[in-house]
């Protein structure tokens, strides 16, 4: 059932790193067009399916696996959203090799918007993983 939660988060965590997109080109641009958003949802959510959604699953994991193997105990709740929040570099520096860019068009004004979409979406993304896998499970009272 944990793993139908996760679909359902990956869904969620595509949707903020979209509306995050969206937010941050507006409040740093002025630009308010859905033609922009449409463009960042295929975009995004092409290189969501296919670099990042993959890479947080195999980092998530095997942190998971590791943590689990070397000693038992509650993970903090920050560490997985901070994790999914740095992992936003890969699939951005993917958007960017796509359209022709190299290593400085890591620091140009579309790595930014697409820093904040998969940065939103790796902290949704790690919250839910937390939530569904990491925390303590708390005793049903009765």
């Amino acid at each position: 059932m944990k793993y139908v939660g996760l679909l359902g988060v990956a869904v969620l965590a595509y949707g903020a790193g979209v509306l995050t997109y969206y937010g941050t080109l507006g409040l740093l641009w002025g630009q308010w067009k859905l033609q922009d958003l449409e463009a960042a949802a295929l975009w995004g959510g092409l290189v969501y399916l296919l670099v990042a959604f993959p890479l947080y699953l195999m980092s998530f994991f095997g942190f998971h696996l590791a943590c689990k193997w070397r000693r038992r105990g509650l993970r903090p709740a920050w560490f997985f959203p901070l994790l999914g929040a740095v992992l936003g570099v890969a699939p951005t520096y993917a958007i960017m090799r796509v359209w022709g860019g190299g290593l400085s068009s890591l620091i140009s004004e579309e790595a930014i918007l697409f820093y904040s979409f998969f940065g939103a979406s790796g902290a949704c993304f790690g919250l839910g993983w937390w939530w569904l896998f990491e925390r303590e499970a708390r005793p049903t009272p009765g």
